[in-house]
């Protein structure tokens, strides 16, 4: 099964390619600058706005009017604005908000400016030294928010074409900041949710108030499912969601991190594989290439590679509007039933 991307057959196809960084170095400038944050109190004279970020007025204009151009800024005479789309996206009191992911990227560019040398060396050579405990708390709150900024909206996504039934058990393996397990549990009352991930990510969530609706219904669990899952031997979920995690290691740790999922999953429970699929798609393609220069053994699979690493009846992929896919096993006869 393979969806792909029309193939490139223009100049201006090669043109999009060599210039693709353009348009994220402008917004991530201008976030820097904090020209979204700013404009996020009201419209702002142009050449007080330059002003006020230290940018020199006669680049900082022409600046403000690329934005404009862009569709970031919207613009009436020297007063500028906050288009629809920023104050969607690069608003901090919208809902939608992705300034902790525009944080992140900038230091995954870093990590692609050694594309050539870690295809050379054929393995990782970015990030690849020992943090401090400091680092390492940073580093980890640093990837939880950028995490939670994508997942907040993927799982409005994904949720809304779900019907689960009235009541049950949802487990999130690799939970990480928890936003596909709130927005299910805040649309299904009657739901008990089991929130798992790595101890440090699990200490961080039980504190984090945003859980505090759900604890009366909600079980945290430290596992590693790379190795020591037996903490999960008396769970029985009728959902379990696999969100971004197969991504991070090769094929045979994959394989059995899937498959002792499977025994944690009731008779007819479903196993929700969501990620980026190297067979749907550029962006799929282009994330195993971030696995590569990120992790040490991590990369994307096909639907196929994936069917083959679960020991249950594939039904049915499903691509989300912004780009990752989901994959439904289940014992099931049917699952016409699960979608809306």
């Amino acid at each position: 099964m393979t969806c792909c991307d029309p193939p490139p057959r223009s100049y201006a196809d090669f043109q999009s390619f060599l210039t693709a960084y353009r348009k994220s170095c402008a917004l991530m400038t201008a976030h820097e600058l904090g020209i979204f944050k700013i404009l996020a109190k009201g419209p702002k004279n142009a050449g007080k706005l330059c002003l006020e970020t230290g940018m020199d007025i006669s680049y900082g204009t022409r600046f403000l009017d690329t934005l404009h151009h862009l569709g970031l800024l919207d613009k009436q005479e020297d007063m500028v604005e906050l288009s629809p789309f920023s104050r969607r996206f690069l608003c901090e009191k919208s809902e939608e908000y992705q300034g902790r992911s525009l944080d992140f990227e900038k230091r995954l560019i870093e990590s692609w400016q050694q594309l050539l040398a870690t295809l050379c060396r054929g393995k990782r050579v970015y990030g690849t030294g020992k943090k401090s405990p400091d680092e390492y708390k940073k580093a980890l709150a640093a990837y939880l928010g950028a995490m939670d900024d994508a997942a907040r909206i993927r799982a409005r996504e994904l949720w809304d074409r779900i019907k689960p039934g009235d009541y049950g058990v949802i487990l999130d393996a690799g939970a990480g900041s928890g936003a596909f397990l709130i927005e299910f549990m805040g649309r299904h009352p009657r739901w008990k949710g089991v929130f798992c991930d790595l101890p440090d990510v699990v200490n961080r969530a039980v504190s984090n108030p945003v859980f505090s609706p759900f604890m009366d219904r909600m079980d945290f669990k430290a596992v590693n499912f790379l190795d020591d899952t037996t903490c999960l031997d008396v769970v029985r979920a009728d959902i379990i969601l696999c969100s971004n995690l197969v991504h991070c290691q090769g094929f045979e740790e994959t394989e059995g991190l899937l498959s002792r999922l499977v025994e944690a999953l009731s008779k007819q429970g479903v196993l929700i594989i969501h990620d980026f699929l190297k067979n749907h798609g550029t962006r799929g393609a282009l994330y195993d290439l971030h696995m590569m220069l990120n992790t040490y053994n991590g990369r994307t699979y096909t639907t196929d590679e994936l069917r083959t690493m679960v020991n249950l009846e594939f039904h049915h992929v499903l691509t989300l509007p912004s780009g990752s896919c989901a994959l439904f096993f289940s014992n099931r006869d049917s699952m016409s039933e699960f979608f809306v």
